[in-house]
């Protein structure tokens, strides 16, 4: 017989109670919620019913989701999420921001000191989200919401409400990913290397020494015999200064341009 050493690892996965990963918007999110706690109350409903009349169990019907059932699956979501990492949310590292646990609705607040400031409850005392989480990507996406936002404007949408921690590194790191903004803001292609500027646009020079014109908007003049005729405008623009010359010609002809010059 052989002896066989065997080494036993035992891990506490702490399963998660809501599938956050399955969803690719917040709303989306708060609504399977909503109906969850829909359904959930029915078969309360249907139970207590059927204890009071055996025979006829049936429940009323269910109205569409309010504005009110909105908000309370919204709340229960952040119950839930804070619930899940509330020893992340209890670290050390978090003791600055005064986190204390709200009387209204139960959830983990950031009580700073804007409390005599003129904003909304809401943003005096955000509500703690865990960063890198699933929540809180979709939070920074909804901030960012159709308008598609910069940086700055999506991070200050998101503290409205919420307070979670290192938003601008994974606010950058959600705008990456939105696929909208990449079309408008990278390049088609790789453009090739800039190059020196102009010899004229570095050297100082005499004002209209390097010129650049051009003819524009031809006009209607009378001469002294009170007869019409087209004329245009010559342009001269001093490349190194900026400056703008105009002078009136009665036509495009050289002889004209030369008599402007």
């Amino acid at each position: 017989m052989e002896a066989t050493i065997v080494d036993m690892v035992t891990t506490n996965e702490k399963s998660e109670v809501f599938p956050w990963k399955s969803f690719s918007s917040l709303i989306r999110m708060v609504r399977t919620m909503a109906y969850m706690r829909r359904f959930i109350n029915k078969c309360r409903e249907f139970a207590l019913r059927k204890k009071q009349d055996p025979k006829n169990p049936k429940t009323r019907q269910q109205d569409s989701l309010s504005e009110e059932k909105i908000r309370i699956a919204r709340t229960t979501l952040l119950k839930i999420h804070q619930e899940e990492r509330r020893n992340v949310l209890t670290q050390a590292k978090f003791r600055n921001l005064n986190i204390k646990e709200s009387d209204q609705d139960g959830l983990l607040r950031c009580h700073g000191r804007l409390r005599k400031s003129y904003i909304s409850e809401e943003a005096k005392n955000p509500i703690l989200i865990a960063s890198n989480t699933k929540l809180a990507k979709l939070m920074i996406f909804e901030a960012h919401g159709p308008l598609h936002c910069t940086t700055g404007h999506a991070m200050s949408n998101v503290r409205q409400r919420y307070w979670i921690p290192r938003l601008r590194q994974q606010t950058k790191t959600a705008i990456r990913q939105c696929v909208k903004c990449q079309r408008l803001n990278n390049l088609p292609y790789k453009y090739p290397g800039t190059t020196d500027m102009p010899k004229r646009w570095v050297v100082r020079a005499r004002p209209f020494q390097f010129i650049g014109l051009d003819y524009f908007v031809p006009l209607w003049t009378e001469d002294p015999t009170n007869e019409k005729r087209m004329a245009y405008w010559c342009i001269f623009t001093c490349i190194t200064t900026h400056l703008i010359h105009l002078e009136l010609v009665t036509d495009v002809t050289t002889t004209s341009f030369m008599n402007a010059l």
